[in-house]
């Protein structure tokens, strides 16, 4: 586990005015299977690296029907337990394996039948520092009663500057309020292969497809 960015993380929170923060130093597979319940949580994890099908991510996964391929994929299984009925998470995830084949998209058919996905925000280019993979924010709620007619909202947020992006309030909200967007029933993700990419949906292609569907 890396000291230093245990320490950043400490004083990312004293400059954003959490004075007294409480962070916990520890393997987030091995220390803590499972934390106590929470109302939310939020997780950015290592993106890229591949698990073993009867590797030990999947052998610490409490989701042992469905096995995954990634590491993202193995943080997001790890964190869902400790969500209150009715609680909340996010988790930053490359938008390439939110539309991947094989065990992958059997665990996203299971968070999609469940109706555990809220929406999808696909972030700018060069929003992540120091990669240029493409990424975006899934962010769900752990039902106790699935939604009548339940939909997710996808959405692209487009960075119109070539320069890198810069996280400045004003910036954001100017972004934000003009991304491209729209809501998609679940029974239209699963009819399409189970794919979560934002880019699938906000295409004049996929809006033009809808209407025939």
């Amino acid at each position: 586990i890396d000291k230093y960015s245990f320490l950043l993380s400490f004083m990312n929170l004293i400059l954003n005015g959490i004075y007294n923060p409480y962070i916990q130093k520890d393997d987030f597979f091995t220390g803590y299977p499972v934390m106590e319940s929470v109302d939310l949580v939020v997780c950015h994890p290592p993106f890229g690296r591949k698990v073993s099908p009867k590797g030990f991510y999947n052998e610490v996964s409490p989701y042992p029907d469905y096995p995954i391929s990634r590491i993202e994929y193995a943080f997001l299984q790890h964190m869902l337990p400790s969500v209150k009925e009715d609680g909340e998470f996010a988790i930053v995830i490359p938008t390439d394996i939110l539309s991947d084949s094989g065990t992958n998209r059997e665990f996203r058919k299971y968070l999609v039948e469940s109706d555990y996905i809220n929406s999808v925000v696909g972030l700018p280019e060069r929003s992540m520092p120091n990669t240029s993979v493409k990424a975006a924010i899934l962010y769900g709620t752990i039902r106790q009663h699935p939604r009548i007619d339940p939909k997710v909202e996808f959405s692209v947020i487009r960075n119109s500057s070539t320069q890198s992006f810069t996280q400045s309030e004003s910036q954001i909200d100017h972004l934000w309020d003009n991304r491209d967007s729209i809501e998609v029933s679940v029974s239209d993700i699963l009819k399409l292969g189970v794919s979560l990419n934002p880019e699938s949906y906000t295409s004049v292609k996929f809006a033009t497809m809808l209407r025939y569907m």
